[in-house]
């Protein structure tokens, strides 16, 4: 009877839908603002989300693949993108670094000169606003500093973008987060959000939990692992897996009460 009741509390719980305040967050505002801008000045037919950019490398591979041919993520964007040109599918990027913020605004400007939509926000996305905790400098030398960030909720950015696409759009994304996968995908999940995104290239980081748990993660929220390219290991990070739906939209967990 104990896990019969447990059993109901879960289902209900997966059943309420996310529900968010916008009033009560003049920040969320001003970010899905910059959706909306992003959208109306640029030709916007899917959505790369970049959850972690650093120095914005994924997103030039995404618009630069000649100059980064043997790219794990090129597999990926060519079955979601194809291999032509790429300029009808616009970036958001999520990075809290300060010391990355200048050379971000120039990757931004440049790419938006070539007509291409990219939009980053120098904030770390995660499951609310709220302030975090980042380190800062290098960790081989230990200069390594601790300092407070802004954080987004990435649910109704989601929500937002989705709302944006036309028929047969999708989004995809890049997430490396240093842990914060842990938190933020069951929040996605929770939200709905989550259904929304066809396909996530993760990250994950065994320093925080193993592999095996990033495993049993992606296999609760219905997800799939698929392998591009030969896993490795750079540093810290685990093992580059892509995680795709294993089932339909309308089938798959987070969506069950559609």
């Amino acid at each position: 009877q104990q896990q019969e009741a447990q059993q109901r509390q879960q289902e209900a719980q997966r059943s309420v839908r996310y529900r968010f305040d916008k009033r009560q967050e003049p920040s969320l505002q001003t970010d899905l603002r910059a959706v909306d801008e992003l959208f109306a000045n640029f030709d916007c037919k899917h959505v790369y989300l970049d959850i972690g950019t650093d120095i914005g490398v994924q997103i030039r591979k995404l618009y630069q693949p000649k100059l980064y041919p043997h790219a794990t993520a090129q597999a990926a964007f060519e079955e979601d993108f194809g291999r032509g040109s790429r300029c009808n599918v616009c970036t958001f990027g999520f990075e809290p670094n300060p010391e990355h913020s200048e050379r971000l605004d120039t990757v931004q400007s440049k790419l938006r000169a070539h007509g291409i939509g990219v939009h980053i926000f120098k904030k770390a996305a995660y499951t609310s606003y709220t302030k975090l905790q980042f380190a800062t400098g290098r960790k081989d030398k230990k200069e390594q500093q601790i300092t407070h960030v802004e954080a987004i909720d990435l649910a109704p950015i989601v929500q937002r973008i989705y709302g944006h696409l036309g028929k047969g759009g999708i989004i995809t994304a890049k997430m490396d987060i240093e842990g914060d996968e842990f938190a933020l995908l069951p929040h996605l999940e929770r939200s709905q959000a989550l259904c929304l995104i066809s396909r996530i290239q993760m990250v994950w980081h065994p320093q925080y939990y193993e592999e095996l748990e990033g495993r049993k993660a992606a296999a609760a929220l219905g997800l799939l692992p698929r392998v591009f390219g030969r896993p490795h290991k750079f540093g810290s990070i685990a093992v580059l897996q892509t995680l795709q739906r294993a089932t339909h939209r309308r089938t798959f967990a987070a969506c069950l009460d559609q």
